[in-house]
């Protein structure tokens, strides 16, 4: 028989080992589908305290948690993604409020000059180089935009006589010498997309055109119930076709697909016409239904399993309110984590003063190191404590987690769903590790009540 210490090295070699192989997990393959979007906020207003720079991650919190949407700057939020902020989030998506300038008096026409970024955000190669800073750090960065809520006519040289609107006329003072250059690739759009010319058709052009400049991988839009699904089939197509020709000539041909969120008064877990007319992801707003955790957690799950094409994004703003009560922010945290399919965080909610604490960093890396929590099969496998399975086959592994809420002290769990006898599994919770025999492992239940269950590989 080993003595006593004997056996307390060997278990304090297990628990290194566990944690080595946990921290040095490789991080699966970016996808929209389980994407964690961090949202700088959506508002084209004038942030109250921007900031230049950032010397720590958490000095980038403080301003991300600013009461105004949008107070960081391109560079700031370059600066927390070098340092690691996002990271510790399991964020691989960054959205950006609307980066365009207001061009005076053509703003009832086109709302934004659709190539200048606001001055209070940074510049054109700041936006440039963040976006390359995120590909390396294999996250992709969007940005929120708002079409013109009316359809007008425009007029270049002779071409549209009847129409309200002289393009070249207005654009030359937004363009100056450019202009010229600019009109003519609007010519070209024109005929090869056969659009009619107008403002709304122009918008699209122009933020095209953009894409095609920037490496941008895709866009919000705010006004999703205004559009006509013709214009937002021609954004995504073209929009998609600029973003495939920027990658090819970057050298990023591997990159992923540009991708069109919209925000519907409306939308819930159905199948709407808005997938139809190009979007790939909308918010959910109509999703409140839901008597429990579980039955909502079951009811994404099998939006995703039924339909792959319906997308709808969860947030603390936007998902099951019952399941985001904001003073529990723990419990906020684990749930909208565990939310299947995309989900949203709100600029500053993941702040508590001036760090990310655990009950956010915590869910954020399970979630970051297991797909199936955002796209596999929920299965629910007890009611007390409320225990449930997630399953993804990703080529030829699988995936499989085990999660338990509401369990105190010490807490068995039967895994058989998952992972058979002297499987070696590993609460992320504490962090503490055990081996599963007759079916079962044995758990320390932490102050939150919450068992992540992974295997160690």
């Amino acid at each position: 028989m080993r003595s006593g210490m004997s056996m307390f090295l060997s278990a304090m070699a297990l628990v290194a080992v566990a944690c080595l192989q946990v921290a040095t997990a490789q991080v699966p393959p970016f996808s929209w589908d389980r994407a964690t979007i961090y949202t700088l906020g959506t508002a084209g207003s004038a942030p109250g305290a921007a900031t230049t720079s950032t010397s720590t991650a958490s000095d980038a919190g403080r301003a991300f948690s600013s009461d105004d949407t949008g107070s960081a700057t391109l560079a700031s939020v370059e600066g927390s993604l070098e340092e690691g902020y996002f990271s510790e989030l399991g964020v691989d998506v960054l959205s950006l409020p609307v980066p365009f300038s207001l061009p005076g008096r053509l703003s009832e026409i086109f709302p934004f000059d659709y190539s200048a970024i606001r001055a209070d955000l940074g510049s054109k190669a700041d936006l440039r180089r963040l976006v390359e800073r995120a590909h390396a750090a294999g996250m992709r960065v969007l940005a929120a935009i708002q079409l013109p809520s009316t359809t007008i006519p425009v007029r270049i040289d002779s071409t549209g006589a009847n129409a309200a609107i002289d393009l070249e006329s207005l654009a030359a003072d937004v363009w100056g010498p450019e202009t010229e250059t600019r009109i003519r690739s609007l010519k070209s759009f024109y005929e090869r997309t056969a659009s009619s010319l107008n403002n709304m058709s122009t918008s699209v052009a122009l933020l095209c055109e953009f894409v095609g400049t920037t490496g941008l991988d895709g866009y919000r839009v705010v006004n999703t119930d205004a559009l006509d699904p013709s214009v937002s089939s021609l954004l995504k197509s073209e929009c998609a076709a600029a973003r495939r020709t920027w990658a090819e000539t970057s050298g990023e041909s591997d990159a992923a697909d540009f991708w069109l969120i919209g925000e519907s008064r409306d939308q819930g877990l159905e199948r709407t016409d808005a997938f139809d007319a190009g979007f790939d992801a909308l918010v959910a707003t109509d999703v409140d239904a839901f008597p429990s955790a579980d039955s909502a957690f079951a009811a994404y799950s099998q939006t995703i399993e039924s339909d792959s094409e319906v997308r709808v994004i969860s947030s603390m703003n936007s998902g099951p309110s019952h399941l985001f009560d904001r003073g529990d922010p723990a419990s906020v945290a684990m749930h909208l984590m565990l939310m299947p399919g995309p989900i949203e965080i709100g600029v500053g909610t993941e702040m508590e003063g001036a760090s990310i604490p655990e009950h956010w960093s915590i869910p954020a890396s399970f979630r970051m190191r297991h797909p199936a929590v955002a796209g596999g099969v929920h299965i629910k496998l007890d009611a007390d404590p409320y225990t449930f399975y997630r399953g993804l086959r990703l080529g030829a592994r699988m995936d499989e987690v085990i999660v338990v809420m509401g369990a105190s002290g010490k807490t068995r769990v039967n895994v058989t769903k998952a992972f058979p006898d002297d499987t070696v599994l590993r609460d992320a919770s504490t962090g503490s590790i055990a081996i599963v025999s007759f079916g079962e492992v044995e758990f320390q239940a932490g102050e939150n009540g919450v068992l992540l269950l992974e295997p160690v590989q």
